[in-house]
């Protein structure tokens, strides 16, 4: 036997197994695809428990719309057919809706509504326009001549209302829901405002720019609001409270911890509002307690 015949391998040529060797990196093995699962079953099943929560949904909210009219009709009838009851929740109501407005006319002015839905509003009523509960009484005081110096209210307040106005707020408050909700609103702030520090001296502006401004308004804020108190109530802790803040707001002159303070202008003359408000503050605190 030849060396050829015992070894069959050896002449096999090594082109011929490179050439087989290329075949199989240039086209590698691919599994074969995968097929896709069939969603048919998950549609059949879905689809119909989406339609019936749908329906759930829209059933209910019909039957719950027509349970609430039903229960506001009863209410109604059950609410009209006692005089008294519907009158004092005319009382009521009034009281807390007619007060507020519901919008602006075209000079910016608050409008009130005026819906006659008796649930709110009762039928409207004509009084006399020189009814004193309503109406603010006549000035007693006439000027007479040229206006002057010499001629000026006798007694004071002088400035914002007289003094015939003040004393005639507790009655008007009695059938007006729109005084007595601003007259409980300024008590209201009048006495937080007793409860705070004084007014601090910050330069919010900076000194070159609006100065003190927002701690000078703050100041005439708070004395009107505490002379108001005083004049309703005649509690002097509220004279105690105005000369505390006018106090304080003197002693700016002393206070060395805003940079750019002046001790010979603390109220930053160079800023006019910042002086006009200060100036305006002392006024009404001189003017309304004047015979305090």
């Amino acid at each position: 036997m030849s060396y050829a015949e015992h070894r069959p391998l050896g002449d096999v040529r090594y082109n011929q197994i490179n050439a087989s060797s290329s075949n199989y990196y240039d086209n590698p093995y691919q599994p074969p695809a995968r097929k896709p699962k069939s969603r048919r079953k998950w549609l059949l099943i879905g689809l119909p428990i989406l339609l019936i929560v749908v329906i759930a949904a829209i059933v209910g909210g019909v039957v719950g719309s027509r349970k609430s009219n039903n229960g506001s009709s009863s209410s109604s009838s059950g609410g009209n057919s006692g005089q008294g009851s519907a009158d004092g929740a005319h009382s009521s109501l009034l009281g807390v809706t007619g007060r507020f407005p519901i919008g602006t006319d075209a000079y910016f002015m608050p409008v009130y509504p005026s819906t006659t839905d008796t649930a709110a509003y009762g039928p409207p009523t004509v009084v006399n326009a020189n009814n004193p509960s309503i109406n603010w009484p006549q000035d007693s005081f006439t000027p007479s001549g040229e206006p002057g110096l010499a001629n000026i209210r006798p007694d004071r307040p002088r400035l914002i209302a007289g003094k015939y106005k003040i004393q005639a707020l507790p009655t008007l408050m009695q059938g007006d829901p729109y005084l007595k909700q601003w007259d409980d609103i300024i008590m209201k702030n009048a006495t937080f405002y007793k409860d705070q520090p004084s007014v601090v001296h910050v330069f919010d502006g900076g000194p070159s720019g609006s100065g003190i401004l927002d701690p000078a308004r703050e100041v005439k804020q708070r004395i009107k609001h505490f002379a108001y108190a005083y004049l309703k109530t005649s509690d002097t802790s509220w004279i105690d409270a105005t000369y505390r803040e006018l106090q304080n707001a003197i002693s700016w002159a002393d206070d060395t911890s805003q940079a750019g303070n002046d001790p010979t202008d603390p109220w930053n003359s160079a800023h006019f509002l910042d002086t006009a408000e200060l100036t305006a503050a002392f006024a009404i605190a001189y003017d309304w307690l004047y015979d305090h």
